[in-house]
């Protein structure tokens, strides 16, 4: 008898005492193939033990042994098993030893927010869409203290805590959600300059409005803009009412209203005169509205920055002589007139004179 013997084939032969060969046989050691086992898993339903393990085992050469870890089974199959991990170790008759895992799942509904919008501009208009997963059958919704709701969507809710209650045939699950009050934007904005208009100066308006995202500016002399922070020029001089009305996302709404005084022109500045003795705009002259003036200075330049002109009176303009000599026709100057006018505001004007002929 021979032991211990790897898988192969052997050969054996007797031989008698004069070395006669009696018998020659061939033998085949081989190996059962490895053990295999297979499980088929149900899941657990809502924390209720209702899983289980079914195994089938190939290989290996029976009878076969089980331990499963951390349980006092030695069955192949397992019943009203939580969800989790487990873990067998399988032994057959030659001692050889295979491991098996599989995974129980719990399979309990589960109710998440969806979509929520909060309740607006002072109204009860807040709504809320539910999701649920690994439901099974029929989902019904229980929603606490909302009377309008339609299976997994509710609405026309006024703001404060809500819950509803989501289940199927053997589970639930509780939710609770919070609806928002959404506040109203706050209309604001700022002028610049912040005071003294004039006719066809540009007025720069600045919103600093709180929580809006539209806006629709009416200027007053039937000019409407939609732009966050617009300009404006008045033709005519006189009181307008400007008013902002801003929304916020959710479309409440606020407004406000201001009141600005468009002045009509304090200073008239000709840009060309024809110094050609015609008696016709001879004279290069700003007219102004109002001679209640002070501090009054008025300069010409040529193209060089000399000095070619100078008066102090309201009432003398240039002639178009520079050292008693007219300069040339079709010539182009620099002016600078400075004042203070009736409201003690200092004012400074430049442009360009042409000279024509």
């Amino acid at each position: 008898t021979i032991s211990s013997l790897s898988i192969g084939n052997y050969n054996a032969t007797i031989t008698d005492y004069f070395g006669c060969i009696c018998h020659t046989s061939n033998y085949e050691i081989s190996s059962p193939p490895p053990i295999d086992m297979m499980g088929y898993t149900t899941e657990d339903r809502c924390h209720h033990s209702l899983g289980s393990i079914t195994t089938t085992v190939s290989g290996g050469v029976e009878p076969y042994t089980f331990e499963w870890e951390n349980l006092d089974f030695t069955s192949p199959n397992l019943t009203q098993l939580e969800a989790g991990i487990y873990t067998c170790t399988i032994t057959d008759a030659n001692g050889c030893i295979q491991l098996f895992q599989d995974t129980i799942y719990d399979k309990t509904i589960i109710a998440f927010i969806d979509s929520i919008s909060p309740s607006s501009c002072g109204k009860n208009n807040g709504w809320i869409s539910i999701h649920c997963e690994n439901g099974v059958g029929p989902i019904q919704y229980n929603w606490f203290e909302i009377t309008d709701f339609m299976e997994n969507r509710a609405f026309n809710i006024a703001p404060g805590v809500y819950t509803v209650i989501v289940s199927d045939n053997l589970c639930s699950d509780t939710l609770q959600f919070v609806i928002e009050e959404s506040g109203y934007p706050t209309a604001c904005f700022e002028t610049f300059p912040s005071n003294s208009f004039e006719i066809n100066s540009t007025i720069q308006f600045l919103n600093c409005s709180d929580g809006d995202v539209n806006w629709v500016w009416n200027f007053g002399d039937y000019s409407i803009s939609y732009v966050e922070n617009p300009s404006h020029e008045y033709q005519f001089g006189g009181t307008y009412t400007i008013e902002l009305i801003v929304n916020n996302e959710f479309g409440c709404l606020d407004s406000i209203s201001k009141t600005i005084e468009i002045k009509e022109f304090d200073i008239f500045i000709p840009n060309s005169f024809t110094p050609n003795g015609d008696n016709l705009n001879d004279i290069f002259l700003p007219i102004f509205k109002s001679e209640d003036l002070e501090n009054y200075h008025f300069e010409i330049f040529n193209r060089w920055g000399e000095l070619i002109f100078y008066s102090n009176e309201i009432k003398h303009g240039w002639d178009g002589k520079f050292k008693g000599e007219l300069v040339p026709f079709n010539s182009t100057y620099t002016y600078i007139i400075r004042y203070k006018n009736s409201d003690g505001k200092s004012i400074q004007k430049t442009g360009s004179i042409h000279v024509i002929q």
